[in-house]
């Protein structure tokens, strides 16, 4: 072979080799670049849903198709051993964020399918996988066999909003154009009641754009340097709050906060709408109710030779109660919850008790109060509410207008109970509107009254608890109703060192209070 066809074989040669490593690195980027472009599309965990089976079944599945539309959906068998297996030992939300960062997974949808006559509702609750803090509700209600296509349509929508706040914005953007595009009639509805609003509206609601839109940029800010994946809203979009009307959604009317592209500088151009995410309802900080009430007080002795007992009679009562919440937290609900001060105070009216004198009976009125104050606090825990509480309260409960020669036995059937009360209250939901609640106290007794007194039983040892059960139902807005059924029992063992005990012989005592109430309050 000659020289000249030498050269020029190795220089064809040397040529298609760097072709093929150009080709081969060029392939590899854009492999490279495929994966993280898939890899940025941010999971998403959807739980078991409690409540009734056949509900929960169908409406988790319905949930798993929606969400498998937008976001790569990761089991939960996988999300429970990412938290079992934690590195640290750490557990419950203190496990969420490394759990979320090795699956990818930036939401978890938690659900509840409560069954009512006829149907039911479905809450779901979205929470950000790496704090575990709820960004949004969503409900609909269910049919007999489930969602139909009404609250289908307004489940997406408002899963596509809760789902977008949870990931702050991570949808791939092919993909969020496909959800805007399922819920752009919906949209639209709310883009035209904007444009209806009128400029003065518009210019009222800007003021408040800024301030949101400014907490929103510091908490991405803030969730960037922990080291979780964000991304940032659409350059130029200004945040607004509008209203969902309950007729688009079959469901009440709630504030949530929209994102707008910036209109255009001639106002040719209506904004359109981005997303939207669900704001937390604003949590009431106050309530007040009325009560009424009727209590059967019975009081006993135990001992070889008694004093009378208590006749026994029915007390019906009005009272108010209130409560403040300054530092009320952020709950989905809007419930109080936090540090807050709560008291109560009930007044007898009209009522009389038959009293036996010199073989007798003469009916003489009665005059009954109790009042209670004390620091709660409040922590929401999903579907649940837990309170616990400190605090001071008094019963009074005496016989009026007796004769002054009456049997001394009789000063007796007075009572003036003072008592520490330490306690807690456990609500939870029953229904769509309506709440159970169950609460329990241990009373640790201060002041008994009269019958201490050394012309009567003298020294005593004394102790109380109380018990009361009530159903809570949301009439409108903040207004509610509410009935229950209360225990109250003062124990008392006496160290028989009285003077009345020449004349008897007692060891103990049981008072008892047994009755129900029936409120109307409100929270605001």
């Amino acid at each position: 072979m000659s020289t000249p066809t030498l050269r020029t074989s190795l220089f064809f040669a040397a040529l298609g080799l760097c072709s093929g490593a150009l080709a081969g690195t060029a392939v590899a980027q854009s492999t490279r670049g495929a994966s993280a472009e898939v890899s940025a599309d941010p999971a998403v965990v959807v739980l078991s849903f409690d409540g009734d089976d056949d509900l929960a079944v169908s409406a988790r599945s319905t949930v798993l198709a929606l969400v498998d539309r937008d976001y790569e959906v990761v089991p939960p068998r996988m999300w429970r051993d990412a938290l079992d297996m934690d590195a640290r030992g750490r557990t419950g939300k203190a496990a969420w964020a490394p759990a979320a960062r090795e699956l990818g997974v930036a939401a978890v949808v938690e659900g509840a399918a409560i069954k009512s006559r006829g149907g039911g509702m479905l809450r779901l609750w979205v929470r950000d996988a790496h704090t575990g803090k709820v960004m949004g509700e969503v409900s609909a209600p269910l049919s007999r066999d489930g969602l139909d296509e009404k609250a289908k349509a307004a489940l997406e929508m408002e899963l596509v909003d809760a789902l977008f706040a949870a990931t702050d914005g991570q949808v791939a953007s092919r993909k969020r154009e496909a959800a805007r595009a399922r819920t752009r009639p919906l949209r639209q509805e709310l883009v035209s009641d904007r444009d209806d609003a009128g400029a003065d509206e518009g210019d009222e609601r800007a003021d408040d754009r800024d301030d949101d839109g400014a907490n929103e940029r510091d908490g991405r800010d803030e969730r960037a340097d922990e080291g979780t994946r964000r991304s940032r809203s659409p350059r130029g979009a200004t945040a607004v709050k509008v209203e969902v009307a309950s007729s688009q959604s079959g469901l009440e009317g709630q504030d949530r906060l929209a994102l707008f592209d910036a209109p255009q500088t001639d106002g040719s151009q209506a904004p359109s709408l981005v997303t939207a995410a669900p704001v937390v309802a604003r949590p009431s900080i106050a309530e007040v109710s009325l009560t009424a009430s009727a209590i059967s007080r019975q009081f006993g002795f135990t001992g070889a030779i008694l004093p009378a007992d208590y006749p026994g009679s029915t007390v019906t009562s009005v009272g108010l109660a209130a409560a403040v919440y300054p530092m009320s937290q952020r709950d989905a609900r809007g419930r109080l919850s936090g540090f807050g001060l709560a008291g109560a105070v009930t007044t007898a009216v009209g009522s009389e008790v038959p009293v036996e004198i010199d073989e007798e009976v003469f009916d003489f009125p009665v005059s009954q109060r109790t009042w209670q104050i004390g620091l709660h606090y409040r922590w929401p825990a999903g579907p649940a509410l837990v309170d616990g509480h400190l605090g001071y309260g008094s019963i009074t409960h005496y016989v009026d207008d007796m004769p002054e020669d009456a049997d001394l036995e009789l000063d007796l059937l007075d009572a003036e109970y003072g008592f520490l009360d330490l306690g807690g209250r456990v609500e939870i939901e029953a229904g769509p509107r309506t709440t159970l609640g169950f609460s329990a106290s241990y009373l640790y007794m201060t002041q008994v009254g009269i019958v201490t007194d050394p012309d009567l039983l003298g020294g005593v040892k004394s102790w109380g608890m109380k018990m009361g059960l009530d159903l809570k139902v949301q009439l409108k807005k903040g207004v509610y109703a509410a009935a229950g059924a209360d225990y109250r029992r003062v124990s008392m063992v006496f160290d028989g060192d009285g003077e009345l005990f020449d004349e008897v012989d007692v060891d103990d005592a049981k008072d008892t209070f047994v009755g129900g109430h029936l409120d109307v309050g409100v929270a605001f």
